[in-house]
Parts: C-alpha cells; structure tokens; sequence
C-alpha cells in the first residue's frame, strides 16, 4: 500500500485540492516523521571491516530493505555493542573496533574509532531509523498500521495552513500540526520502548540493550 491510504482521507475533506499537491505534503510528512519520531528502525547485517579504510557505508537496499538510512542509533561487532563517540580519533590503529560515530556529512556512514590494520568480513551490524526510498511504491507497516493518524494529522496541518484557499484554516492547522509534533515525540517514545508498555522490560533481539 502506498500513499493513495491518506489521500483518499485528506482529499475529500479539501474541497478544490489538487491530488500532486496533497501527495506532495504527504510525502513531506512521511519523512519529516520517520527522521524526527525515529519510527522506522532496522537492524542491518553484516557489514565488513576493510584494512586502512575506518568508513562502512550502510546499504539498506543491498539488504532487501526499500528505504535509505535517516540516523544510526547502535553499532555492534561480533554481537557486542560498541561505544557511541561523539568524534573519532584521527589515526588510532588497532584489529578491534571499540567504538563508532556517525559521520556528520552522511546519515548512512559509519566512521570507525580506529584505523583497522586487517579486514574482517560480516562482522558489524547497525541498528538504524530510515525514511522510504519510493512512497509511491512501498511504506513500512509501522506507518500504516500504528502512525498512519500520526502523519494524517500533519498532512491535514500543512494543507490547512496554505493561504487563499477555499479550505484555508489557521486555527484547524494550529490544531492538527501541535497533534503531529505531540504525536511525533510520542512516537519516538514508542520506538525507544521497542512498542511495550514497559521500557525497563524491553530488549533489542540477542544484542541486549
């Protein structure tokens, strides 16, 4: 299912609204949630570590997954999670990785915190939040199944807020974008919390938290 499932609900409700216009603040939506409310998360497997090169870019879609890296939240090698730094040393060498940081000029890249003196295949996996390559051909089920009145809300917020319209309702767009900010930080929450009730009860798959 693509974007047509908010379409069919916005449409009707803006009486004169060009469908490429609604389909565009819809898709404007849908990443703007999946980068700040972190909803969408992967873990991707099996990257390898290559001599003198501290960079390991994340290919989702090498891995069957239709989206593109929006932020890494974890990094393991060999099942044990490494050290989230804020910056990498410029040159330690060494043949074990402690710690990683995301590099600032690329979601999708990870930057080692060493200079590794041997390659090694298979050996990292990231847990990471992305945003779909192609709306019009594929959403995660997340968005459908527990976000979708989340991103309705700040569809119906933006198409409100346009000027001179026959549907032009500032006070409905005030209403309908603090509902999709609220929803957002909500939703992160969720996502943080693995989607239980309980945060102290919720662990990440075999790699512990």
């Amino acid at each position: 299912m693509s974007i047509v499932t908010w379409r069919d609900a916005v449409l009707p409700r803006l009486p004169g609204a060009l469908q490429a216009d609604v389909d565009a603040e819809i898709k404007i939506i849908i990443e703007r949630f999946c980068r700040d409310a972190t909803a969408w998360r992967k873990v991707l497997y099996d990257y390898d570590i290559v001599i003198n090169d501290r960079e390991i870019e994340l290919d989702p879609v090498d891995g069957g997954v239709e989206g593109k890296v929006a932020g890494i939240l974890r990094v393991y090698y060999d099942g044990t999670r490494l050290t989230d730094y804020s910056h990498v040393p410029f040159e330690v060498t060494s043949d074990y990785p402690t710690g990683w940081t995301q590099d600032p000029e690329d979601t999708s890249k990870i930057l080692l915190s060493y200079l590794p003196i041997s390659s090694v295949a298979d050996k990292i996996n990231a847990w990471v939040f992305l945003v779909p390559l192609d709306t019009d051909v594929f959403l995660p089920d997340v968005l459908l199944e527990t976000h979708w009145e989340d991103i309705f809300d700040g569809v119906m917020g933006r198409m409100y807020q346009k000027p001179n319209k026959p549907w032009t309702d500032l006070g409905a767009s005030a209403y309908h974008l603090k509902r999709f900010r609220t929803r957002s930080i909500q939703a992160r929450d969720m996502a943080n919390r693995g989607y239980t009730g309980n945060a102290q009860n919720w662990t990440f798959n075999s790699f512990g938290r």
